[in-house]
């Protein structure tokens, strides 16, 4: 199995790395309103939140550790 490399990556790239595996290894169609936010960071929070409440359809949402520190993904999907 192919691992890439991501030790150039910034922790958001790779949550968002996290999120596109999430969303191949789900099957999730149609996506839109992605959202990351990280542990901690207030005004991500409140904006992933935004997103949460424009969705439709499906909601995906789950959690990941980078580099020792724990980021939300989400997105919505499916029309």
């Amino acid at each position: 199995m192919f691992t890439p490399d991501e030790s150039n990556l910034t922790p958001y790239q790779k949550a968002q790395n996290a999120l596109e595996y999430e969303i191949g290894r789900n099957g999730l169609e149609y996506v839109d309103n992605v959202r990351i936010a990280r542990e901690g960071d207030e005004a991500a929070w409140k904006q992933y939140h935004r997103q949460i409440e424009q969705g439709c359809c499906g909601f995906f949402d789950t959690t990941v550790v980078i580099d020792g520190v724990k980021w939300y993904i989400g997105c919505n999907h499916g029309h």
